[in-house]
């Protein structure tokens, strides 16, 4: 790939919250469209309420 070759990014989030305090978030650009699946860049991260509280919390707060 070569460095002038631009790279586009549409982040998207989806928060799932549980009554047990294991909730889960996503984070990224997944998606399935021709674009996407052809030649961009897709990535997702997942964090959840119990282990990345310092991320899940300000989401929760967005959401």
């Amino acid at each position: 790939m070569s460095v002038s070759r631009r790279t586009r990014l549409h982040a998207k989030a989806w928060l799932f919250e549980r009554d047990t305090g294991f909730g889960s978030a996503y984070v990224g650009s997944a998606n399935f469209s021709g674009a996407a699946l052809m030649g961009g860049l897709e990535w997702t991260v997942k964090f959840t309420q119990h282990g990345q509280p310092d991320l899940f919390t300000p989401v929760q707060g967005a959401f």
